[in-house]
């Protein structure tokens, strides 16, 4: 076989990414979530909680999409933290359809787009290892 037939597209690779770090967001949310309700995370602000279960998944679905596009990884990177961020923009205004607060808006496109380049910072850098034969 021919490596271009092993090989599946840049555009189901992507949607890929972008849908392990939104089943990321929403897993790390049902884990704080439980952490609220129990207890050990009580004191902690929702305002805190929300963005950092963004960032962990912008930081897994970018470093997923820059370990396996080709080619301008970072740029790759940062679309799929883009992409879950609209994803979830989207997912809200579906679901519950309130006004838009713009700070929380920036605060959230602000840490999806730090989470991003660090995940494909390490995503890009890391070595793939070669397969024995």
């Amino acid at each position: 076989m021919k490596k271009a037939e092993t090989m599946s597209r840049p555009a189901a690779r992507f949607a890929v990414s972008v849908l392990l770090g939104l089943a990321a967001v929403l897993a790390a949310m049902a884990v704080c979530s439980f952490g609220v309700l129990a207890g050990p995370l009580s004191g902690v602000s929702y305002a805190v909680l929300a963005p950092g279960c963004l960032a962990v998944g912008c930081l897994l679905a970018a470093f997923r999409a820059a370990r396996c596009m080709p080619g301008r990884k970072l740029i790759w990177a940062v679309l799929a933290g883009g992409g879950l961020l609209l994803c979830l923009i989207i997912c809200s205004f579906a679901c519950f359809g309130g006004p838009v607060e713009g700070p929380r808006v920036a605060v959230n496109a602000g840490c999806a787009l730090a989470a991003s380049l660090l995940g494909g910072f390490l995503g890009a850098a890391g070595r793939k290892r070669k397969r024995k034969r």
